[in-house]
């Protein structure tokens, strides 16, 4: 439960950052007391979005195209995907909100990374119970976001903004495509992004 609650948080901390930023990559740094670091690189690029690192033996991306209203789950050494819906109720409609926010309190000014950021705490239900978390908001995203308790924190480094390129948000070709069904092992089940067995998905469920 609290792996599955610290997931949450992540994909909380890179969506609502995507609706805030302008086109740009960068390194997400996920950190937990008592696991290592865990590096991934991101890209955005308005209405959709790349995740890509490690994933046991093998290197894995998630993209999410919300104009799709999809998300693809990429596996390179099988050379195959999965598709996973993406529900209109699971995206963000405020950039400066979290999904059930109660609260949001200025706590001030702070440089993150080189990045001059607004600190909040922020509060919002999940779980049937009211919980917080920090955030440092800076030049159009959520630079970083941390437990109150300092247990799991997660960062934008080496941003950097610009247009990206088109392929990076599509299925490569040849890659076949694997019902769920026919794929009994989750391919984030060994990085930041899992949450049971359940795929990588937006925030807006908590469950």
């Amino acid at each position: 439960m609290k792996l599955r609650v610290f997931v949450l948080f992540l994909c909380l901390f890179c969506f609502t950052g995507l609706a805030l930023a302008q086109e740009f990559s960068a390194e997400s740094v996920m950190k937990m007391k008592g696991q290592p670091e865990r590096i991934s690189k991101i890209y955005f690029s308005r209405d959709k979005w790349r995740i890509e690192g490690p994933a046991g033996d093998q290197y894995s991306a998630t993209i999410y195209r919300a104009d799709k209203k999809v998300v693809w789950i990429l596996m390179p050494k099988q050379k195959a995907y999965m598709e996973q819906p993406i529900k209109p109720q699971d995206l963000t409609s405020r950039a400066d909100k979290v999904q059930n926010e109660t609260e949001r309190k200025l706590l001030g000014k702070e440089t993150v990374n080189g990045i001059s950021c607004d600190k909040y705490r922020v509060s919002f239900k999940a779980d049937g119970k009211v919980q917080s978390i920090y955030q440092w908001i800076g030049d159009g995203m959520v630079v970083k976001s941390t437990a109150v308790d300092g247990s799991w924190s997660s960062e934008l480094r080496n941003i950097k903004k610009g247009r990206q390129k088109d392929p990076l948000f599509d299925i490569p070709a040849g890659y076949r495509k694997l019902n769920l069904p026919q794929f009994k092992r989750n391919p984030f089940q060994e990085t930041p992004f899992q949450g049971g067995q359940d795929v990588p998905r937006m925030p807006g469920i908590f469950e």
